[in-house]
């Protein structure tokens, strides 16, 4: 008798438990984020002409990338009525009541505007399969089939046939911090700062986990020789100067960081 009381309470139990779980909203799951682990600009052994004030050397570690779109507007919208695999569902203004409010992707700046449209807070790009993708939290995709910097298809996720869109949309990668917060990503910067006599100084800036502003920055000067040129150091990084002014610097970078 007792075991057939345990056996039906369990019944009951797991019963239970299964209707509970099915009551439950799951929000959609999405495809991985993308992350580029290590990337430098611009490459080692190189010559390169920057003015002062802008960057000798960026070194970026564990990034994520937010969308900006770079067409018109006018590319972008549909001439269909297939809102969850037209482009129409990326846009919010004269289409949100139709595609639903809050379901667009990017914003569009009004009805007749021609900027380009940029992406609706952190999108970030997805990896899948060997695909690059951009999803709404309604699981719905613009994927890059190709990897050349253009949405040329949709669907939704997890579904892998793919619809051809009525026009690629091409877009470039923003760098963005992480939002994983056990992932350590970074950002090395070399900026040259002029030159002062026989002197030029560089300040060196790092970033981690928030672009926003730098975790640690140091301005170098480093003396030239009689020819105006150099080869100077920090943390591992060389620079060799090959020619140096008040207007801008010709160098090239033989040694990354440590």
């Amino acid at each position: 008798m007792k075991r057939i009381k345990t056996i039906i309470f369990g019944f009951t139990v797991l019963s239970m438990t299964f209707m509970a779980s099915g009551c439950v909203n799951k929000a959609p799951q999405l495809p991985n984020i993308y992350y580029e682990k290590e990337s430098n600009s611009p490459k080692l052994d190189t010559v390169n002409t920057i003015e002062v004030g802008e960057s000798i050397y960026e070194k970026l570690g564990n990034m994520s990338y937010a969308v900006k779109l770079n067409e018109p507007v006018e590319v972008l919208k549909s001439s269909g009525n297939d809102y969850d695999y037209n482009p129409a569902w990326l846009l919010l203004g004269p289409l949100a009541p139709v595609a639903g409010a809050g379901a667009g992707l990017m914003y569009m700046n009004g009805d007749t505007a021609t900027t380009p449209a940029d992406s609706s807070g952190a999108l970030y790009l997805r990896k899948w399969n060997n695909w690059t993708a951009a999803c709404n939290e309604k699981a719905r995709c613009i994927v890059d089939a190709y990897n050349q910097n253009k949405f040329t298809h949709s669907t939704k996720y997890p579904n892998e046939n793919l619809i051809e869109l009525e026009h690629p949309i091409q877009y470039s990668k923003v760098p963005t911090f992480s939002p994983n917060s056990s992932i350590n990503t970074f950002k090395y910067q070399a900026l040259y700062e002029g030159k002062v006599g026989n002197k030029i100084k560089i300040s060196f800036k790092e970033f981690t986990n928030n672009m926003a502003q730098p975790t640690f920055t140091q301005d170098v000067e480093y003396e030239l020789e009689n020819n105006d040129t150099a080869l100077v150091g920090f943390k591992g990084l060389r620079i060799e100067v090959l020619k140096a002014t008040n207007l801008d610097m010709t160098y090239k970078i033989v040694q990354d960081y440590n």
